[in-house]
Order: C-alpha cells, then structure tokens, then sequence
C-alpha cells in the first residue's frame, strides 16, 4: 500500500489540454483554526417584490486567511432592514437542525442562508457572527419594483401552520 505523510504547505493540480497549455490550475492549502466568517451573496441588489431572493454562502477562514475546509462551527444570522430570513442549509444530510432557524453549524466549512425580499425598498443588513469569530456584515440592496397581484409577506406567523411559513403568499 503506498501513502503519503501529511506535511503541512500546500498542494497545486495543474490540468493540461492535449497540446500542453495550462486549462486549470487549483491550490488547497493547509489550514488552521477557523477565526472570520466571509460572507458570498449571489446579488447584492434584489427587487422588494416580496419574492425575490439572495443566496449567501457562508465559510470560514484561518489566521493566514486560508479557508477552513472542515470546519463545523455554529453561527448566527442576524438581519437588519426589509428583508427575511428564510433558511438556512448546510448541505450535510446527517444534520436534523431546523432550516427556518437563525442559528445552524457549517458543514465541511459551508452553510448557505436564503434571504428573501419584502415589499419595501432599502438596505438589508446582514450580520453572521459565530463563538470564536470575527463576524461579517454584507448588505444587499432592495430596489423598487412591481408586485404581482396576490402577493403579501407575512411578518407574524402566529396564526400560520410550520408548513405556511415557508411560502409568502
């Protein structure tokens, strides 16, 4: 059996075409205690239609600002502004944790959070902080937009089954 001894640095692949140029060129770098959060929106700018939707990736990064690949820290989700909170996802199929939940724990370093849009315009501010961590602030613009006919958000779930709080009809 042939193994290879861990030794901390970092490790290149380097992928070549039939004709010997470089297509693709990844790193992984050896990594250490999880100490920022980084914070990925997909937009930061939605409509207030109460429907659209961004996806923010969430990871962590060490000292040397390499990212933590196995990291499975808890963080918290906060908000600011017209906006909601309408999930969290982790990817790992072993975590029973809540999606409609402010606080869930990363998974191989990664939790996405789907913030939706309400009815107004503004500035969403979104805060991810976690025990142990620098915490993170994006902010995802709302701009002014047509509302279909129909559409309401609903902010008080008290008279709404679990099930109606994941549609905004």
């Amino acid at each position: 059996e042939w193994k290879v001894p861990y030794t901390k640095g970092m490790i290149r692949a380097i992928a070549y075409d039939k004709e010997g140029r470089v297509i693709v060129t990844q790193e992984r770098r050896s990594f250490q205690e999880a100490k920022q959060i980084l914070l990925t929106p997909n937009q930061t700018t939605i409509l207030a239609n109460g429907e659209d939707l961004c996806f923010l990736t969430i990871t962590v990064e060490d000292e040397n600002k390499y990212p933590v690949e196995n990291a499975m820290n808890y963080v918290s989700v906060a908000l600011e502004g017209p906006g909601r909170l309408l999930g969290m996802d982790n990817g790992d199929s072993t975590d029973y944790d809540e999606y409609k939940t402010n606080i869930r724990k990363l998974f191989q370093g990664k939790l996405l959070a789907v913030i939706g849009s309400t009815l107004e315009e503004g500035e969403i501010k979104v805060t991810v902080s976690g025990e142990g961590l620098k915490s993170s602030t994006v902010t995802i613009v709302t701009m002014k937009s047509e509302i279909k006919q129909g559409i309401r958000v609903i902010e008080d779930f008290s008279n709404y089954s679990q099930s109606d709080k994941c549609y905004k009809t």
